[in-house]
């Protein structure tokens, strides 16, 4: 499906492909939280902190943080690099 695809680009590291199939991904199922993760890490990585931070703070907002130790660290990347470092350090804070 569609989230597994994404997941398999994802860790290839081709974000940009990766990113289609998990935005379909989330278009099929908005509830799908990790598609968000893997999403909001992908558009980090491809310059896009604005959307990697919605994308995450919908995944913070869920609670369905668990088993992602690195969750704390890349929204407060992307909060940095949105340029909201008030809000990067209390994620950071958490990680």
């Amino acid at each position: 499906d569609e989230f597994r695809k994404g997941v398999y680009y994802f860790e290839e590291k081709d974000y940009a492909r990766a990113i289609s199939f998990l935005d379909d991904a989330i278009y099929l199922d908005p509830a799908n939280m990790e598609a968000k993760y893997y999403a909001g890490i992908c558009y980090l990585q491809l310059k896009s902190p604005a959307r990697a931070l919605q994308l995450l703070e919908s995944v913070e907002k869920s609670g369905k943080i668990e088993n992602k130790p690195m969750f704390f660290y890349w929204i407060g990347l992307a909060a940095y690099y949105d340029q909201q470092f008030f809000r990067a350090q209390e994620y950071l804070a958490r990680f």
